[in-house]
């Protein structure tokens, strides 16, 4: 009605038709967005044709030219919308899968057997997980390290301050457990520090299991060694006890001599039961019976 009010195609108005023929591609599917088109360009025709009938003058290469341009237009502004579409979809799944690697980062370092504290270069403590809570106490983000604990930011400030620091400790933890601290600079000229602060107390716990593994292999060792001479003694009292001649006293001291041994072999072979570490396997006692078992052996 615009066009044809304001003097036909030639006013120049037929531009509009584009403007809404982007919006179309912009906004509804292809398939739609086309038909818009379509039916731009017959009214574009349509008032080519009735003024043609009328005897005004027409210029159908322009009125092809603007039907052609509506599609085109239509075409294009949908082919953005696609792709913009698709930039999104790309964005979105980017945005999950960060989240998600967040979040697994985030379970990592909280299962860690070592405190972990992440602090900003103002002092402030930006991450800390349940071990590092469990050393130094609640730490949220935002808390001073400072009044965390002023003896590890005093060893930070002297770390950030170039000094060297042969494996500081942090005496004054929460529970009082001692704690040995690394500092790791991270970004970049180190613009986030990361302090990893490890339980001496687990450590020296490993320690000890290691220290009483490698005792237990040299007891079996040991034992493996003491069963052979055992053995030869146990062998020459079986033979002294076969002898006629033996008198009645030495007989009794033969008797005693073949217990004894019988007994280190028997606390030998549980030994070497124990150093090999076989899987436990359950099994029914009569109660009565074993503790009766167990005191006459207690007592001998």
């Amino acid at each position: 009605i615009l066009i044809w009010a304001t003097g036909g195609l030639g006013s120049g108005l037929g531009l509009v038709l584009l403007l809404s023929c982007a919006g179309a591609g912009l906004l509804l599917p292809r398939r739609q967005a086309l038909s818009y088109a379509a039916l731009g360009s017959l009214h574009v025709l349509g008032f080519a044709a009735i003024a043609y009938l009328r005897g005004d003058g027409v210029i159908w290469p322009h009125a092809g030219l603007l039907g052609a341009a509506a599609f085109g237009t239509t075409w294009g502004a949908n082919i953005l919308t696609l792709r913009a579409n698709d930039s999104a979809q790309v964005a979105y799944r980017a945005r999950r899968e960060l989240m998600d690697l967040a979040r697994l980062n985030e379970v990592i370092i909280d299962r860690l057997h070592h405190g972990v504290l992440v602090v900003s270069p103002r002092g402030r403590v930006r991450l800390a997980n349940a071990q590092a809570c469990e050393l130094l106490g609640p730490a949220p983000r935002g808390t001073e390290l400072a009044d965390l604990s002023p003896e590890l930011n005093r060893y930070w400030l002297s770390w950030r301050g170039l000094t060297q620091i042969e494996l500081p400790t942090v005496r004054n933890t929460h529970g009082d457990r001692e704690c040995a601290v690394h500092f790791i600079p991270l970004g970049e000229e180190g613009a986030i520090t990361l302090i990893i602060l490890e339980d001496l107390g687990h450590a020296k716990a490993r320690m000890q299991e290691m220290k009483l593994s490698a005792l237990g292999r040299l007891t079996a060792g040991i034992a493996h060694e003491v069963r052979n001479p055992l053995s030869a003694i146990s062998h020459a009292g079986a033979l002294l006890a076969e002898s006629a001649d033996l008198p009645t006293q030495d007989q009794a001291l033969v008797a005693m001599v073949r217990h004894h041994a019988a007994r280190i072999n028997a606390i030998i072979t549980d030994i070497l039961q124990l150093s090999r570490q076989r899987p436990s396997i359950p099994e029914t006692l009569h109660l009565s019976d074993w503790l009766t078992t167990f005191v006459m052996h207690y007592r001998t």
